[in-house]
């Protein structure tokens, strides 16, 4: 994001963040981005009404639609690949550190996210970048995808980093073996608007 991003995408990007942080096994594919109602969760703390609240204070409306839900329990990495086929747009929400989840805190503490990172990249095993080509020439999104927007809190926060780098970086070096260049349109909005 940067300073021109429109706020109704912020809180869209903030509610699939939440989202992110789902139990394994209950989003399922074209579900709707929606608010995670905290109280879902088998975690006690949830149940505080001082500390959590079970909506956002705020409302929003989407076409965006669960794509792909990717799951790697045994080390703690969660991702939301969401869909809205009428505008061309993605998100990919990143879940981050999971209350007391020893292997979100192994990751945190040993490897700043990493190792989840590298299991979801990896073709054999998440194969992020895979997913959103097959998104991309699926024929719900007909070769194209306008943009592209990563976000995560917490670990979620550095997955999400990580994610807009390596996509840059592809889209830098597909571009240079065209005899082309990349920019990102939110750093060019950015650099113009400086």
């Amino acid at each position: 994001m940067t300073v021109r991003t429109n706020v109704d995408l912020s809180k869209l990007l903030l509610v699939a963040c939440d989202q992110s942080y789902f139990n394994y096994g209950t989003l399922a594919t074209g579900m709707s981005l929606a608010p995670l109602p905290d109280k879902s969760s088998n975690d006690p703390a949830y149940a505080n009404p001082d500390i959590y609240r079970d909506l956002p204070q705020f409302s929003t409306t989407s076409n965006y639609k669960v794509y792909q839900v990717m799951e790697r329990p045994e080390i703690g990495a969660k991702a939301v690949i969401y869909e809205d086929t009428a505008t061309k747009q993605v998100i990919v929400a990143f879940g981050g550190t999971d209350g007391l989840d020893l292997p979100d805190w192994v990751t945190n503490t040993q490897s700043v996210g990493w190792k989840q990172w590298e299991a979801l990249v990896d073709p054999e095993r998440g194969n992020l970048f895979g997913r959103l080509d097959a998104l991309k020439n699926s024929s719900n999104m007909g070769g194209t995808i306008a943009n592209i927007h990563s976000t995560g809190q917490s670990l979620g926060g550095a997955l999400a980093q990580y994610a807009a780098y390596e996509y840059v970086r592809q889209q830098r070096r597909a571009a240079q073996q065209q005899g082309g260049s990349y920019t990102p349109s939110n750093c060019y909005e950015w650099r113009r608007a400086a």
